[in-house]
């Protein structure tokens, strides 16, 4: 009953952070905003994870659920490392043009 509980609990917090990036991506705004967007999804999607790996999960479907989650976890952050380098990279090409 208990891992019921938690797992619709936990996919409901999923659920309303992918709502909320899908959302938030189809308004336009700039790209330190999407960024900082980003940064939030990530921090919320690692404590989604960290929160299910101090449940002992036992459940198959539910354990998916967790390999699902540090899959999404790692996309992100990868994203996020992505999109830093791309905003450093354009500042260069802005700063080689002012010269």
């Amino acid at each position: 009953m208990g891992e019921i509980v938690s797992s619709a609990l936990v996919h409901e917090t999923v659920n309303k952070i992918i709502s909320g990036m899908i959302d938030k991506y189809e308004q336009k705004s700039s790209g330190e905003e999407q960024m900082e967007r980003l940064e939030m999804a990530q921090i919320k999607l690692e404590l989604a994870l960290e929160t299910s790996n101090m449940w002992q999960i036992t459940d198959g479907p539910l354990l998916l659920w967790q390999r699902k989650l540090k899959r999404a976890a790692e996309e992100c952050d990868d994203t996020l490392r992505k999109c830093r380098q791309r905003v450093q990279e354009e500042e260069e090409e802005k700063q080689q043009v002012k010269r």
